[in-house]
């Protein structure tokens, strides 16, 4: 819900009813040998606490149209829940946000200043968000809006939280 509840306070300018996905990859299953804190290892008291995890996360956004749950019946990856959620967009979407549930947002990003930069520069297809630090020093890459913010440049990928035109995605990683 925190990333959720952080679009809602630091995403200004974003139409309150945007479609918004949620996804969750499923319980992978590790080898003994490659056990660690990444890693949640299927067993019944993992399958019990995701069971119950889902059960909570549709019971939060059962009164929310916008809100759509991709829950993934084992463990697929982000590109694949990234093919997913394109799968389920509106053909006529533009643009998208990915947040990841471990980077929260912290500071206030303008949606409509990102928006109006897209629209009138081509090159801006995919990019991140500088930690909780507005970028200090900017690279050849930057995009610098008419409102003076910069916006840093990706060329295929960041596992930051971003901004992407949706094409990007389905022509990039979504080609089948």
């Amino acid at each position: 819900m925190t990333i959720y509840n952080g679009t809602k306070r630091y995403l200004n300018g974003l139409p309150e009813k945007a479609p918004y996905f949620i996804t969750v990859d499923g319980i992978k299953d590790i080898p003994k040998n490659m056990e660690g804190e990444l890693f949640l290892m299927e067993n019944q008291e993992n399958r019990n606490k995701y069971d119950e995890y889902i059960r909570q996360l549709q019971m939060h956004f059962k009164d929310h149209d916008n809100v759509k749950i991709l829950i993934a019946g084992k463990n697929i990856g982000l590109a694949n829940n990234i093919r997913r959620v394109i799968d389920n967009l509106s053909p006529d979407t533009k643009y998208m946000y990915l947040f990841q549930h471990d980077l929260p947002l912290v500071k206030e990003i303008n949606h409509t200043d990102i928006l109006v930069t897209a629209e009138a520069n081509d090159k801006m297809r995919l990019v991140g968000f500088k930690g909780d630090d507005p970028i200090q020093r900017p690279c050849g890459d930057d995009i610098v809006s008419e409102s003076g913010i910069f916006y840093r440049r990706f060329k295929l990928w960041t596992d930051r939280n971003h901004f992407a035109r949706s094409d990007h995605y389905k022509m990039t990683y979504c080609r089948r």
